[in-house]
């Protein structure tokens, strides 16, 4: 499925957490708030929408994950560079 854009004037946020509760609950709350949201259960489905072009404002990174943790993900992204502009945000 290809990440959706945003309107111009909402801000993108990322959201990565592998708990389906927390990420939903953070979802609803955030998109009432007037924010576009895009998630990812784990880090490597992260990256995959990173790198297929969606550039978000914001992260919200979850810190333990199974697979690759909160603090790779965010070496990985800073390493290549995806989103240099984002602001990033450890749950």
């Amino acid at each position: 499925m290809e990440p959706q854009v945003a309107q111009k004037n909402t801000t993108n946020v990322l959201l990565v957490d592998d708990d389906k509760f927390l990420l939903n609950m953070y979802a609803r709350k955030l998109e009432h708030s007037g924010f576009h949201i895009e998630s990812a259960e784990n880090g490597q489905q992260a990256l995959e929408k990173l790198k297929a072009g969606y550039s978000p404002d914001v992260l919200l990174v979850d810190v333990i994950m199974p697979g690759m943790d909160g603090f790779s993900l965010i070496k990985e992204i800073k390493q290549q560079n995806l989103v240099p502009r984002a602001k990033i945000i450890m749950l």
